[in-house]
């Protein structure tokens, strides 16, 4: 099959493939494993972010200068926005190197995993078959986002007959309202070519 040639240039991590293993049916296989880019990751936004979240505590710091020499409310707002500054550039620069370390995207020949453990766990399960929609965004070098659009999106996390799928129990249901996606992931383009190859494959059956 031309898309099992294509799988098998792309090596199936044991690690993250031990979290999925128990999920999986009995005809099912993981062909497919893979993360976000690892680390800082510069994004256009951070333009505009950093130097603002700068200007933030820089006010805040003088602020509580001038404030140790008044008597008024002043030092507690210089506070609460150095708190503000700090806890925003934490969750941007160390938050998002945990949120890319700790999720986990999978394909196996029936469906579509997606897991997030932090902040909080956010499992996704697609089948095939539900896809609706696969849009791909090249990002250079080979790095990608693909965009997973599916039946019942925005609703409850897939459509009700789900709530038989025991793998789908054993993950948990979430209320999903953004379309799920597979985000700076590597040979983005060989993902998306093996995804819409069984989509379609599955379709015609």
């Amino acid at each position: 099959m031309q898309v099992e040639q294509k799988i098998s240039e792309i090596e199936v991590d044991k690690e993250i493939a031990s979290l999925f293993e128990p999920l999986l049916g009995d005809t099912e296989h993981l062909i497919w494993t893979g993360q976000p880019k690892q680390g800082f990751v510069l994004r256009l936004s951070d333009l505009l972010f950093f130097p603002l979240m700068i200007f933030i505590f820089i006010f805040a710091a003088f602020l509580l200068y001038i404030s140790v020499s008044t008597t008024d409310g002043m030092a507690v707002t210089a506070i609460f926005f150095l708190f503000l500054s700090i806890s925003i550039l934490y969750s941007r620069l160390v938050g998002d190197i945990k949120r890319r370390k700790q999720t986990y995207y999978v394909l196996s020949n029936h469906r579509v995993f997606i897991r997030q453990d932090y902040p909080k766990e956010l499992p996704i399960i697609i089948r095939y078959e539900d896809l609706q929609r696969l849009d791909l965004v090249q990002q250079g070098s080979g790095y990608g986002k693909i965009l997973l659009d599916y039946v019942g999106k925005g609703s409850r996390f897939l459509a009700s007959r789900y709530n038989q799928d025991a793998a789908y129990q054993a993950m948990g249901a979430k209320r999903l309202e953004e379309t799920p996606a597979f985000k700076d992931i590597e040979n983005a383009q060989k993902v998306y070519d093996i995804i819409k190859t069984y989509k379609n494959q599955i379709s015609r059956n």
